[in-house]
């Protein structure tokens, strides 16, 4: 049996992006993020979680503190 898990948090791909860039202290205003990333290729993604969440599930993370915590994460473990 397989499940969809969903953490009811939508937005933007390029809003992550630019989330991760300033995570890294990087200032997307001051290059040219459009040619680092292909802006637009996606719309939307959605999730249906509703048979887990039947089972009493709910998510307990909160987006922006689990973004923050992996880029943390690989600034201390990557080798770049």
């Amino acid at each position: 049996i397989f499940y969809n898990i969903s953490g009811n948090y939508e937005t933007q791909n390029i809003t992550v992006v630019n989330k991760i860039l300033k995570l890294f202290g990087i200032d997307s205003a001051d290059g040219h993020i459009e040619d680092m990333v292909r802006v637009g290729q996606d719309v939307r993604y959605s999730i249906d979680d509703t048979k887990l969440r039947a089972l009493g599930w709910k998510p307990v993370a909160e987006f922006d503190k689990e973004l923050e915590d992996i880029v943390q994460y690989y600034k201390e473990n990557f080798i770049w």
